[in-house]
């Protein structure tokens, strides 16, 4: 199955963009990374300094080679990028199982949202993830014009709004339905 190279162009900008944006908003406050990091009670306390660092460092490495669309090296950071929005994914379903929920997950507003995870978010990223794989099938070889780079603009826009409503939608307060 042949895809159109203005979806492969999609989903590399998508997953990438959203690496980098993240990689960039760990490293604008490595305290509250490193809180969230100890919040899931995972790691050591000596690792936490470096792998505060390291993360955000593989976030943006991974996203800008995400960039590099149409290119083997754009696939390796897709399959990267896949990789690391299910680990995301499998972090916060496996503290959700060892009951901790209430923990500032350290996805991309710091103290904005009360810090509890919750399912939601594994399926947020799980969704990315499956978009992404998208990305991974063979681009037909066709050239692309101007409105494929308006289409291309107009649906990372989308997507972009989309995530938008999708972390609205976390941030809503649970109600009881059953009085």
């Amino acid at each position: 199955m042949m895809m159109d190279p203005i979806i492969d162009w999609i989903t590399h900008l998508f997953v990438g963009g959203l690496l980098i944006l993240a990689g960039v908003h760990k490293l604008s406050d490595l305290r509250r990374f490193g809180d969230a990091l100890r919040g899931y009670q995972l790691l050591p306390e000596t690792s936490i300094a470096i792998v505060t660092i390291v993360v955000p460092a593989i976030e943006i490495t991974t996203g800008m080679v995400t960039f590099l669309a149409m290119s083997r090296a754009g696939a390796a950071g897709l399959v990267a990028g896949v990789g690391i929005f299910c680990m995301y994914a499998a972090l916060i379903l496996l503290s959700l199982a060892r009951g901790i929920r209430f923990i500032d997950c350290g996805c991309f507003a710091y103290g904005a949202q009360p810090p509890r995870l919750n399912a939601g978010m594994a399926a947020r990223n799980l969704c990315i993830a499956g978009f992404g794989t998208l990305g991974l099938l063979p681009a037909s070889s066709r050239t692309t014009g101007w409105l494929d780079v308006a289409a291309i603009l107009a649906a990372i826009a989308t997507l972009v709004l989309l995530y938008a409503i999708f972390e609205f939608i976390l941030l809503l307060p649970k109600r009881d339905l059953i009085r």
